[in-house]
């Protein structure tokens, strides 16, 4: 049996339609109590799929699991999808204690990526997330439990994330997009259901376990063609306004001042940066393949969802 966490998220929500389709056992964890099969946000929990009401920020509860009917499969593998840092050691030795031998975990390429931000928020959870890979390799080494971490670059899909979805919301709403000069940085934006397929094929194969691995996109495209592409997909005639840097500075500023996204003066300066990260070694080990950058948004777009 699988256990999925981060069940609602970009990731997540479409390895449960995955699994659901595949007839797999699995549990998809979220963080409130059981949801009604028939509400819209537990759609994607379909055949051998069940909910497993379990807060990560909390240990896992033995006697909740015991007596939860959901758990009487033997857990195999577990499928993070969740904010890597989330899961910590405990969670690990409990889940051990029931028979979790592999975990695919999530990390980002924004390790590499941010790692020179000027944003001393984007450095501190670029070293939360080195912190966590770090420490959960050490974890699973101790308890000869077989992990495989993988890192997306920019991810899409669905209408769950926080990226292409985001743009795509403000042309709507603005029906233009400012950029900063040329917008010429490079992007390998990757969709979701790509990493489900990666995350599924590299579970059965020993040549990953103990590896990360870079996964992105099959195309590279600027900042400023991806957005384009955006353009085009709503139907909205392209309108991209080119400010200089420090007025998209500012402007980042403001907006992080009065908005939860979580806006940076430090997105200014990567609109002409290239974000591009190799995927050889995941080809060479499970065949990653990605498909080109082809976004919509007829299902869900612009649908903000949990992380659970």
């Amino acid at each position: 049996m699988i256990l999925v966490t981060g069940a609602r998220g970009v990731v997540g929500y479409p390895l449960c339609q995955r699994l659901s389709s595949q007839a797999v056992k699995f549990l998809a964890v979220t963080r409130k109590p059981a949801i009604s099969e028939t509400s819209s946000v537990s759609s994607h929990i379909r055949g051998q799929g069940k909910w497993l009401s379990w807060d990560l920020d909390q240990s896992l509860d033995p006697i909740s699991w015991a007596h939860n009917k959901s758990t009487s499969a033997q857990l195999t593998t577990l499928i993070h999808c969740a904010p890597l840092w989330v899961l910590q050691d405990a969670h690990i030795d409990a889940l051990a204690a029931r028979g979790l031998a592999r975990i695919v975990a999530f990390s980002s390429t924004s390790i590499e990526g941010k790692s020179d931000s000027s944003s001393t928020h984007e450095r501190e959870l670029i070293q939360l997330l080195k912190g966590a890979e770090d420490r959960i390799m050490r974890r699973c080494q101790a308890l000869g439990i077989n992990l495989t971490i993988l890192r997306p670059s920019l991810i899409y899909g669905f209408g769950r994330d926080q990226n292409v979805s985001k743009i795509a919301q403000t042309i709507r709403r603005f029906r233009c997009m400012l950029i900063v000069g040329k917008g010429s940085g490079l992007r390998q934006p990757v969709h979701a259901d790509d990493l489900v397929s990666a995350a599924l094929s590299v579970i059965d194969k020993p040549e990953t376990y103990g590896k990360s691995y870079n996964v992105v996109g099959g195309e590279t495209l600027s900042y400023r063609l991806m957005v384009l592409r955006i353009f085009a997909e709503l139907g909205v005639r392209p309108i991209i306004i080119s400010l200089p840097l420090w007025m998209m500075r500012a402007g980042l500023t403001v907006l992080s001042w009065i908005s939860s996204f979580g806006y940076t003066a430090d997105m200014a300066n990567r609109m002409n940066k290239d974000l591009v990260y190799d995927c050889e070694a995941a080809q060479k080990d499970f065949n990653y393949k990605a498909r080109a950058f082809a976004p919509s948004f007829d299902v869900g777009a612009g649908v903000s969802a949990d992380q659970d």
